[in-house]
């Protein structure tokens, strides 16, 4: 079955992987809407399913593997949480994704290259020193918001309020990520464009 699956056609493999990551992405908002209509494993084995779905059709890249690798430690974690608390199983996925990425973030500073540096050498191969500097600090910025958001995450989940844990992670920590990518776009065109008067 799983060899019929990954025969699919090119575009349905690209509409089931958008659709589990629409799915991933707004799953606080599945929990609130569903928390007291459906129970909890249910929700939980859609999560999966879609995390699932998700590793089987991304598409070839170089951090394919560690995605596969990130998802599945996300899945077991959370399982886990969840055999021995259903409900606060249900709260965990934000908490362990956030934890997961500073592992990786943190692990890559303490062994470059860099996740930034890496991804900033598929546009620019010839990265100067400067860049190199420039991604590692990038890197260091991104490890300190995926903390304090696991952090976040967790106090909001322990709070047990739902609609808390709803406002945070379903709407507040999107708009830190995306204020973060804004900032760092700006700051990375001022970067890259007086960089040739610094080298």
């Amino acid at each position: 079955m799983l060899r019929e699956f990954m025969r699919i056609s090119v575009v349905s493999r690209r509409v089931i992987f958008l659709t589990a990551s629409v799915a991933t992405i707004s799953y606080p908002f599945l929990i609130y809407f569903g928390a007291e209509r459906v129970p909890g494993f249910l929700l939980l084995s859609a999560l999966f399913l879609a995390i699932i779905f998700r590793c089987l059709t991304l598409p070839q890249g170089p951090f394919r593997n560690q995605i596969i690798v990130q998802s599945g430690s996300a899945i077991a974690l959370v399982a886990i949480v969840a055999l021995a608390n259903v409900d606060l199983g249900l709260f965990a996925y934000p908490i362990v994704i956030n934890l997961l990425l500073a592992v990786t973030f943190g692990w890559s500073l303490l062994r470059p290259p860099t996740i930034i540096e890496r991804l900033a050498r598929i546009g620019e191969p010839n990265l100067p020193p400067s860049g190199q500097r420039y991604t590692r600090n990038v890197t260091l910025v991104w490890l300190i918001f995926f903390l304090f958001n696991a952090i976040t995450s967790l106090v909001t989940a322990v709070i047990g309020d739902l609609e808390v844990w709803w406002l945070y992670n379903g709407f507040i920590a999107y708009f830190l990520m995306g204020f973060i990518f804004a900032v760092e776009l700006i700051v990375r065109q001022k970067f890259t464009s007086r960089r040739p008067l610094d080298e």
